[in-house]
């Protein structure tokens, strides 16, 4: 956090000590869920001209790497 001022960054750091760890998940699969939608924003932004299946597929690629994604989703 280099933009962040040490105190900001104390109290940042003591509320996630505190925090429960269901909050924790639940903090996770939101930044998750976010992750997941921007690199779809940007796949869709580079190639318009690509169909939703072949966003997903190219999505499956740039998130499991190309192998993985190919393995798994070969029939996507």
């Amino acid at each position: 956090m280099q933009d962040t001022s040490a105190k900001a960054q104390q109290i940042y750091f003591k509320t996630l000590r505190e925090m429960p760890a269901w909050k924790k998940f639940q903090v996770m699969d939101g930044l998750n869920s976010s992750i997941r939608e921007i690199s779809l924003a940007g796949l869709r932004s580079r190639h318009p001209e690509l169909s939703q299946r072949e966003l997903l597929k190219a999505a499956a690629a740039l998130w499991f790497g190309p192998e993985l994604a190919g393995k798994a989703y070969k029939n996507l």
